[in-house]
């Protein structure tokens, strides 16, 4: 019998110097400890998990982040991704370099955010006032390392339309990594186009503000995939969620999409639960 890849993500933490208006994270205070997270690397490990995700929040908040990464690797955990909110563009967070660096050599992909053409609308919609639309620096420092780079984008009615020059506001964010490509070398593995889901978080409050339909979605996905044959580009629709996640709370929920809503599936810290049997029990399709 043929054994499916199991991928999980893990929202590790709830910390966050971001604000953005489209978060479907959990964010908030922390409840568990570095020994907690070492127990749950532990049942990761033991559960022969394929891929790891870590999000968060922004996971490069943990102090600790480096050695759990290194001892999930060291484990057998060889498909270990990083999904980064405010990468080296935030100097509250990546001051000390050396962290960053520490991680790189164990990690098989770094998922970058970028929200907006221009750096006023990236600020506009992340909430922040250090993060801009420049990116150059963190995509070369992971391509840099040998490290796959993954651009992600959730695309959402604040940056489909540029309301200043009338044109799709993604066509922009597409040039700019064209331009870092054609004139760099700086080539992304792929560019992953989220459609906005709204299933907890800020998102969830900001229904309004960001919420598209599907067809809008697909609309917009379609000039940028004709735009920019070059670019590897992923489109990713509320039910490629519902249908591919498998995620890990702060809290070590266990919790999938379902219907638009959270379906919490046990805990792996409280529960002796498999989350390889769950992964298979709700058939979870594919990796994220």
């Amino acid at each position: 019998m043929e054994t499916k890849s199991v991928t999980l993500s893990w929202n590790i933490t709830g910390q966050c110097p971001e604000r953005c208006g489209y978060c479907f994270g959990g964010l908030g205070k922390d409840t568990l400890t570095k020994e907690d997270h070492f127990k749950i690397a532990d049942k990761i490990i033991a559960d022969q998990v394929d891929e790891v995700a870590i999000a968060g929040g922004e996971p490069m908040m943990l102090e600790h982040l480096p050695e759990l990464i290194k001892y999930l690797h060291d484990g057998g955990i060889k498909n270990i991704r990083l999904n980064t909110g405010s990468g080296l563009r935030h100097t509250g967070i990546f001051h000390r370099f050396g962290l960053y660096q520490k991680i790189l050599p164990y990690l098989s992909q770094v998922s970058i955010p970028f929200e907006g053409g221009t750096r006023e609308s990236e600020r506009k919609i992340r909430g922040s006032q250090e993060n801009g639309a420049n990116i150059f620096d963190e995509i070369q420092t992971v391509t840099n390392a040998g490290v796959g780079c993954v651009i992600n984008t959730c695309v959402h009615k604040q940056n489909i339309w540029n309301q200043i020059h009338s044109m799709n506001n993604l066509v922009k964010m597409g040039e700019y990594l064209t331009h870092l490509e054609n004139n760099f070398g700086l080539k992304i593995d792929k560019w992953s186009l989220r459609q906005f889901f709204p299933v907890q978080g800020a998102g969830a409050k900001n229904i309004e503000q960001f919420d598209i339909s599907t067809d809008e979605y697909r609309q917009a996905v379609k000039e940028v995939i004709e735009a920019f044959p070059n670019l590897n580009i992923e489109p990713r629709e509320i039910e490629d969620f519902q249908r591919m996640y498998l995620m890990l709370d702060k809290e070590a929920n266990l919790f999938r999409a379902r219907d638009g809503n959270n379906i919490t599936l046990g805990n792996v810290l409280h529960e002796n639960i498999s989350i390889r049997q769950i992964a298979e029990t709700e058939q979870i399709q594919e990796r994220i």
